[in-house]
């Protein structure tokens, strides 16, 4: 059963608990009838092993915060990804994809170019970004009237921090500007030429793409024909088969552990590094079988 709109107007209305008791369920039977969930282990265990060490934004190997940052942003991701595609929403696991394939090629990137560097780069532009939009909102809310709260003090506390490691950076002779510009604002297309991968921006990215600037890629997953209009779905998708939902659910692992890769070797830590590869392989193996 899905709640769909037909032609302007509502066939049946449902309340939020029957959307969430009908995605509950689903979940519930699909993950005991999807073998490849079995692998999330050992994502959770290569998770645990690269966020188990050391790391600051203002210690000798900032790459090291910004690996681990990656990893612990990637692995809610993928958990966000594998409970929308059992739940019946798997067109929108393709966003969160999409942010660890990113955040898996910026790894790589920056650890073939300057993994310090680069790090510092992410950093400063993350904290300049943060300090540009909270002025910006400071500056809208004082021309409406309305009260500031504790933008004046998150501004300063960002700004001095944003100093910090601007100092940080030109101590390890580093001009702070040309680390933004070459690490943070440089197009993933630009990072896959360099990688020589570009035939994946122009296949996986792209469609990973589709549906993250909301296009069209999952309009023919979510309308129905009818006899005599177009039938829009709202509710949990009901008819994907398992295969589909295993290889969804396959490229997220995959795309995960290609990111951990990236990690492991900005780390610097070989037995992490094989670790991967050997998780890469059993997944593959399993994704290859009838």
């Amino acid at each position: 059963m899905c709640s769909a709109r037909f032609g302007g107007r509502m066939a049946k209305n449902y309340p939020w608990p029957w959307f969430s008791s009908e995605m509950a369920a689903r979940h519930s039977f699909y993950q005991a009838r999807l073998p490849i969930l079995s692998h999330f282990l050992k994502l959770d265990e290569l998770a645990a092993t690269t966020l188990n060490k050391d790391s600051s934004p203002l210690g000798e190997r900032p790459q090291d915060y910004v690996a681990c940052a990656f990893v612990s942003r990637a692995f809610r991701s993928v958990t966000s990804a594998v409970n929308l595609i059992l739940s019946g929403y798997s067109d929108c696991h393709v966003a969160l994809e999409r942010t660890i394939w990113e955040m898996g090629i910026t790894l790589f990137y920056i650890n073939d170019l300057d993994a310090v560097g680069g790090a510092m780069g992410l950093l400063l532009s993350y904290y300049h970004n943060e300090v540009k939009i909270m002025k910006t909102e400071m500056d809208h809310m004082q021309a409406e009237g309305q009260p500031v709260l504790n933008l004046p003090e998150n501004i300063k506390s960002t700004e001095e921090f944003s100093n910090i490691l601007e100092e940080k950076a030109r101590s390890k002779g580093f001009d702070p500007s040309v680390l933004i510009n070459k690490y943070a604002k440089v197009k993933i297309a630009t990072m896959c030429d360099h990688l020589r991968i570009r035939k994946a921006y122009d296949t996986s990215y792209a469609y990973m793409s589709a549906f993250a600037h909301g296009k069209f890629a999952s309009v023919f997953e979510t309308t129905k024909e009818l006899t005599d209009k177009m039938g829009w779905i709202l509710g949990p998708l009901t008819e994907e088969p398992e295969i589909a939902m295993t290889a969804q659910i396959y490229d997220v692992f995959n795309d995960y552990l290609i990111l951990n890769g990236g990690a492991s070797q900005v780390l610097k830590d070989p037995t992490l590094e094989k670790n991967v590869a050997e998780a890469l392989e059993v997944l593959k193996k399993e994704r290859l079988e009838p």
